[in-house]
């Protein structure tokens, strides 16, 4: 699930709003420990790492640690892949990031 808390409506008071992203993206939220970084891009957040939810094939006591990398456009709603050069951190989760300028640590 994805939700938005608009901080204040016409009322003045905070409103949830549950978003739709389609079946493509209800693989990619069921995860934790992730990391999800606002871009200052109009809408934009980067979604990094975490624990998959469902079972690794290898291993049916631990869930697998990813180190993927997805954009998530809250403005249209889409998720897209973010491509990527250069060697990828590991695979993390229950891990911090931040936006610094122009380059996510």
């Amino acid at each position: 699930d994805c939700f938005s808390l608009a901080l204040a409506d016409s009322a003045g008071a905070p409103s949830w709003e549950q978003l739709s992203f389609g079946a493509t993206a209800s693989s990619l939220m069921q995860r934790t420990g992730h990391t999800l970084t606002d871009l200052q891009q109009r809408g934009c957040l980067l979604l990094f790492g975490g624990r998959n939810c469902q079972r690794d094939s290898s291993s049916l006591a631990r869930p697998s640690v990813m180190n993927d990398s997805w954009i998530i456009d809250v403005t249209r709603p889409e998720i897209r892949e973010a491509k990527s050069t250069g060697t990828p951190p590991s695979p993390r989760a229950h891990h911090s990031a931040c936006r610094l300028v122009h380059e996510v640590y």
